[in-house]
């Protein structure tokens, strides 16, 4: 038969543990993980260090030629300050559009939509709500033109309607002022492979 024991118990290892958590030991992990998160913010690349992958015009251009019975005209020697930003050759109101665009050096928008035989469906997605204000004479890719000049809510629009021959309907457009969009203008040949 067992007997009970007398005298002091064991210590309660639960109570001993407990005790042992201190607000010391709080401010410790909490600048333990502190130092972590400092970490891993200071490892995150930065918004100025971030780099955008240069816009690959030549071979979107050479295809838009090869594809189109028009000359595709891309900007030629505008300096490094006019950034491109997107370029495609696609449908645009199941029109086929050679489409570019760019930032200007005053930090606004700039595009470029070509096409032939354009509908009241491309026109309209191009346009965008535009009403026409008159014309203005801009020297381009095929000399001084007399282009009209489209207002919208957003954006102004110079359109070259399409010609004789092979010239595609032209439309620069964008938030750049009047005078940057006719700047851009004097910079566009016709693409050379």
């Amino acid at each position: 038969m067992s007997t009970p024991q007398t005298g002091t118990q064991p210590p309660d290892r639960r109570a001993q543990r407990l005790l042992s958590y201190s607000g010391k030991n709080m401010i410790y992990s909490l600048l333990a993980v502190l130092v972590v998160a400092f970490a891993v913010w200071a490892l995150m690349p930065s918004p100025e260090s971030l780099q955008r992958r240069p816009v690959e015009i030549d071979s979107v251009a050479a295809y838009a030629a090869e594809q189109s019975a028009w000359p595709v005209w891309v900007p030629q020697g505008q300096g490094e300050e006019w950034t491109p930003t997107r370029v495609r050759f696609g449908e645009v109101a199941e029109v086929s559009t050679w489409r570019m665009g760019w930032v200007s050096p005053a930090g606004e928008y700039v595009a470029l939509d070509q096409a032939a035989a354009i509908t009241d469906g491309w026109r309209s997605a191009v346009l965008d709500g535009a009403e026409q204000q008159g014309t203005r004479s801009v020297t381009g890719p095929t000399g001084g033109q007399e282009w009209q000049l489209w207002i919208g809510e957003e954006e102004t629009h110079l359109v070259l309607p399409a010609g004789t021959g092979d010239t595609p309907t032209t439309v620069v457009h964008g938030t750049a002022a009047e005078d940057e969009l006719v700047e851009f203008i004097g910079y566009l040949e016709p693409y050379q492979p």
